[in-house]
């Protein structure tokens, strides 16, 4: 098992599962942990359409939708993600919206830095930040 699943794993099923109830546990974990173990870049349709579903004003469930659509290996900053969802000056809005998603990892708000390169915050911290895009090598190893 890779370091990430064995690692991050028992806290993203445990935190998170709860927010997938509405689809099949079981495929969700199983995704979740290929994905910490680097076996997956995508996640099924289904449960991406679950995730992007959750309860949210219509401005999180358009930043939702834009940082899905940040390619695996790659990252965004807040403020690209204000101006994407039409609303240039809502940087820190974005930020609330990243906090606010309850399906980490499936929905990726670790691919949203600070402009600037900084790390922003992540809801399960900025180690595990880090950690995660260093998997999808969208991080130098050498970063602190």
């Amino acid at each position: 098992m890779c370091f990430l699943a064995h690692r991050y794993g028992d806290i993203i099923l445990n935190m998170n599962i709860r927010g997938y109830v509405e689809y099949v546990p079981e495929v969700a974990q199983a995704e979740v942990l290929e994905f910490l173990e680097g076996e997956r870049k995508e996640f099924s349709s289904g449960l991406m359409a679950t995730a992007l579903a959750q309860k949210g004003t219509d401005f999180q469930r358009s930043v939702w939708q834009a940082i899905a659509e940040i390619p695996y290996g790659e990252t965004a900053s807040y403020k690209n993600l204000a101006e994407r969802v039409g609303k240039p000056n809502a940087v820190r809005a974005v930020g609330t919206a990243c906090g606010r998603n309850k399906f980490a990892i499936v929905i990726p708000c670790h691919r949203v830095l600070a402009s600037g390169g900084g790390m922003g915050g992540y809801a399960f911290g900025l180690t595990m930040k880090k950690d995660l895009l260093k998997l999808e090598k969208a991080l130098d190893m050498d970063c602190q």
